[in-house]
Parts: C-alpha cells; sequence; structure tokens
C-alpha cells in the first residue's frame, strides 16, 4: 500500500508527497554530467575537470558547468562550533536534492586553538580534535548529497595557521612541501587529504597573500564565489563591493549576514548575495559573533539552466512547530524542520 494512502487529512498526503520527491538519476547519467564538466586553462583554452581532479587550485577557478548540474553552497560552518540542529535539516535537504557540486565557501574549520580571540577559562580546546571533526563533517556532507565533487574556497579561518606561524615563527612560515609546493602546514593536509585520487573534493586557495581571501570560483563566467574580505553594515552591501570593482555578479559569505543587493547595468542584472552562516553562535568559538548584529543563517541551492546559473538564496528561520520551537527552511515546495 501507498504510504499516500495512509495519510487521515488531505495536508498529511501533501506532506507526504513532499517527503517522497527525490532526483533518481542514475548513476551513469550523473557521471556524464561530471564528466562535461570543464575549466579554464591559463592559457585561454578549457581542459575536463574530471582528468585532473585537482586536489589544491591556487588562485581563481573559472568552471563550466552544463545544463542540469544542481549545486549547493555552504557558507561559515566553523567546525567544530557548526550548529548540529541546522545541519542535520541541510544533511536531509541533500540527501533529497542530490547536487552535483557542493561549495564550502569558506571559514568550513574554525582553527579555535590558534584564534587570536580571548579564550574562556573552562574551554578547553585541542587542536586534534577540532580537525578530526571538520574531517567527519566535510566527509559526511559530501557521502550524504551523494555529489560528484566538493570545492572549498580557503577563508580567514583557514589561513590562520599561516598568519600564526607568520607571527610566532616567520623564520619557518616559508616552509614548503617540496612534492606539492605548498606550504608545509597547509588546510588539506592538516585534514588528511592525500589528492590520491579517491577524494572528491579541491581546496581553491589564495594567490595574493590576501590571508586566505584571494582564491575563489567563477561558475560559466557569471558569479563568483568567494570567501569575502570586506564588511559592510548592510547585508548584501560587503559583495557589491567587488561586483562593482568586477563588473560581475558575486556570492560570498564570511560576514555571517544573509541578504542581496542587486544592480542593472546597461546588458544585464548584477548581484551582491551574502548566504549567512552555519555555525552555534552559543559556542565559544563564536564569543566576537554578537558583534554582528544582523548575522543570519542560511545557504543557497540551485540549478544551471539554459546555460545560466541560478542560485536561490535559502534562509534559515525560527518557528512554531508541532507548538515547539523549532528552525526550518524551504526550497521550492518542501519544508525541511530542525529536531532536537
Amino acid at each position: 500500500m501507498s504510504k499516500l494512502m495512509t495519510a487521515k487529512t488531505i495536508e498529511e498526503a501533501v506532506k507526504l508527497a513532499r517527503g517522497t520527491r527525490m532526483f533518481n538519476e542514475s548513476n551513469a547519467s550523473r557521471e556524464n554530467l561530471f564528466k562535461r564538466i570543464t575549466y579554464k586553462t591559463s592559457t585561454g583554452g578549457s581542459a575536463l575537470l574530471s582528468e585532473y581532479g585537482f586536489l589544491r587550485y591556487q588562485g581563481i577557478m573559472p568552471l563550466n558547468l552544463p545544463d542540469g548540474i544542481r549545486i549547493v553552497v555552504l557558507p561559515d560552518i566553523h567546525a567544530p562550533a557548526h550548529n548540529k540542529q541546522w545541519l542535520w535539516a541541510i544533511e536531509q535537504f541533500l540527501a533529497e536534492y542530490r547536487p552535483h557540486i557542493l561549495i564550502f565557501i569558506g571559514d568550513s574549520t574554525d582553527f579555535f586553538f590558534l584564534s587570536r580571540w580571548p579564550k574562556p577559562p573552562r574551554q578547553g580546546y585541542n587542536a586534534m580534535l577540532e580537525l578530526e571533526e571538520s574531517r567527519e563533517l566535510h566527509d559526511r556532507l559530501i557521502k550524504v548529497s551523494g555529489c560528484l565533487w566538493a570545492f572549498e574556497t580557503e577563508g580567514n579561518h583557514e589561513n590562520r595557521t599561516n598568519s600564526f606561524l607568520s607571527a610566532v615563527a616567520p623564520q619557518i612560515s616559508t616552509l614548503v612541501d617540496m612534492d606539492s609546493q605548498e606550504p608545509i602546514m597547509n588546510y588539506s593536509k592538516l585534514l588528511g587529504y592525500k589528492g590520491d585520487g579517491s577524494e572528491k573534493i579541491t581546496f581553491v586557495t589564495d594567490e595574493r597573500g590576501f590571508g586566505g581571501y584571494g582564491g575563489c570560483i567563477i561558475l560559466n563566467d557569471q558569479i563568483r564565489l568567494i570567501h569575502g574580505l570586506p564588511l559592510r553594515p548592510r547585508a548584501g552591501g560587503s559583495p557589491r563591493v567587488f561586483t562593482d570593482q568586477l563588473g560581475q555578479s558575486v556570492m560570498h559569505g564570511h560576514s555571517h549576514r544573509f541578504g542581496e543587493n542587486h544592480r542593472e547595468t546597461m546588458t544585464e542584472v548584477l548581484s551582491a548575495q551574502e548566504i549567512g552562516f552555519l555555525a552555534n553562535p552559543n559556542r565559544a568559538e563564536m564569543s566576537y559573533h554578537n558583534l554582528l548584529s544582523n548575522g543570519h543563517p542560511g545557504f543557497a541551492a540551485g540549478e544551471v539552466i539554459g546555460g545560466t546559473v541560478n542560485l536561490e538564496l535559502i534562509p534559515i528561520i525560527q518557528a512554531l512547530h508541532a507548538n515547539r520551537l523549532r528552525y526550518s527552511f524551504w526550497f521550492q515546495d518542501r519544508e525541511y524542520v530542525t529536531e532536537d
């Protein structure tokens, strides 16, 4: 018997129907989409991403995504200070939406043990435990989503190892790994990624010494995804600095704000989008968060249609559900609700 037949009301039937909505592509069709993803080379040509699968990519990575590719962008998780309730609901969404591409837009790991912010005297912190929890979270989100590939634009928190060494041990801060020519304390290596072909992730790193802000991804020559550097008081104002400078739509995190700003030119409409954060503001690691009075949880998701990248901002809001105060978000016709 269909589980819809067990519904006692129309409202319950609608809810059950929405809960069964899945993207049931075959693995072969998903792989075929992945094999059509290209990136622009330094000489202006294009190459198949599937033939290289970089673990680390320095600078600006221009990707060309074919129609049908679904994308999810996750901002500022700050593991191990991530908000477990919000991410639990996001995992349910990822399992249903099955994005082909998952993008972490920076500050996915907090590196609290290297923070210059005052640490509460009773707050314990352990470098290895923080890194292990962050690695486990990365792996789980990638697995749950079933994504073909994940990307991470490194942010200022991932750059804390470099800034720490530059401050306290400048003599060794410039040492690089002899094989990869990357800094010996680089982020992906600390998380334990080996780049042996079995790991579906690329870390896009800084190229201009901007303290973790210089690496970015450009999708279909339309929108630039970067962690973000300038801070403006209104949501959408921070990425607008880049939008005005570059004449290109920009999406970033960093500020923990959520909102967008649009500007119409002679030929197109440019978007400046901030997509919030997914950290727990009550954690000691987030003690500075109260300075950001308009911080708001959220993320982004969407699809490439007709060559155009369509990314929707998805706010996470607090509301009553069955007389309990919970967080939830909507995507298309489906609501995802946190549990206790």
